[in-house]
């Protein structure tokens, strides 16, 4: 402790507010270097003074106030920045190189700037490149039994929140029933699906599939349809997402999407669990241009397989597109996110 006769003129001594470390009450203070060579903290109710290798200068970022961090859990908040650099910065003991280059990065605005920029464009790569292959990789890892308890799961889900029983009769769900079973042979592929019927006004004409290569038709889209085979072919789109696991895939994306903000801002974006996204990812069928047009190739093999002109697909597709176009609609939930209608129509009658 320094004795009152030892003070420094008013010209030497920088405003700043004190902090205890043990309240949150302030203390208006000035700071100035004894003759001593010691930092004194005098002001409201408070003088002390600290030896200069004690005391640490926060990091600085643009123009937010700098903070000395004293022994014992105090602080001062800088309240003049220009004339602390000029009298007390230079005296105190400096940082290793790394932190004062980080530190002077830090102080400029265009240097923040770049990096916000910077990791924008890091985030992006990660999102758009990083989190798919990702995504893949894990989704054949998942045991086909896990990936069925998550498919019951989100079925369960999506019955207390969406969906009610179909209405359809059991003869006409028996003769779609038998044309899936036809398709699903003739995929001849190595995976289960089955077929489950349901009714929703509010999802419309739709069908979509979860984890485990259950395929959810509705019954709004038995009535859209002009016959079985205009069905069958979107039966046979819906077996490309089961045949590539388009939907664990979507739905491991988009919990990593999560994640990932989590870990760059913390507990603003919380991480959910991955049950309680599929159901999201499989009614919305939010898939990637790339996995419906994956899903379209794969369904024009097996329509051609299985003996099924692929026009009663294109039909299909051009009845949503003026349905569209008339009532200002938009595409049903299994055309969602999918490429422009127009393209999906050509490509299909090029192949």
């Amino acid at each position: 402790m320094l004795t009152p006769s030892t003070s420094t003129s008013d010209s030497e001594r920088v405003p700043a507010f004190y902090y205890d470390g043990r309240t949150a009450v302030s203390h208006r203070v000035d700071l100035a270097i004894h003759p001593s060579g010691r930092l004194r903290v005098e002001g409201e109710g408070v003088s002390v003074d600290y030896a200069l290798d004690a005391v640490e200068l926060q990091p600085v970022v643009a123009n937010i106030p700098r903070v000395l961090l004293l022994p014992g859990g105090g602080q001062c908040e800088i309240a003049d920045g220009a004339a602390f650099d000029r009298l007390i910065a230079p005296r105190l003991v400096r940082r290793a190189g790394g932190e004062q280059w980080v530190q002077g990065f830090e102080s400029r605005s265009a240097f923040v700037v770049g990096a916000v920029i910077i990791l924008a464009v890091v985030v992006y790569v990660l999102v758009v490149h990083g989190l798919p292959l990702m995504a893949s990789v894990v989704a054949w890892r998942i045991s086909p039994s896990l990936e069925s308890g998550l498919g019951d799961q989100t079925l369960a889900a999506l019955d207390r929140l969406l969906l009610e029983p179909t209405r359809l009769d059991e003869r006409r769900r028996r003769a779609i029933r038998d044309r899936f079973d036809t398709l699903r042979r003739e995929a001849g592929d190595d995976f289960d699906a089955r077929l489950e019927f349901r009714a929703s006004a509010e999802a419309g004409p739709n069908a979509f599939t979860l984890p485990g290569g259950t395929i959810v038709v509705l019954d709004e889209l038995v009535a859209f349809a002009v016959n079985d085979d205009e069905i069958a072919a979107v039966m046979c789109h819906e077996l490309g997402h089961v045949r590539h696991r388009h939907v664990l895939r979507t739905a491991l994306q988009n919990a990593g999407v999560v994640v990932l903000l989590g870990a760059i801002f913390g507990d603003v974006f919380s991480a959910t669990s991955l049950a309680a996204t599929l159901p999201l990812a499989a009614v919305q069928s939010s898939y990637s241009r790339d996995f419906e047009r994956e899903a379209d190739e794969y369904a024009v093999r097996l329509m051609s397989d299985s003996g099924l002109d692929t026009d009663h697909y294109v039909k299909l597709l051009e009845r949503f597109d003026q349905r569209e176009r008339r009532l200002g609609e938009r595409y049903p939930d299994f055309l969602t996110s999918h490429p422009p209608n127009r393209e999906r129509i050509e490509a299909l009658k090029t192949r």
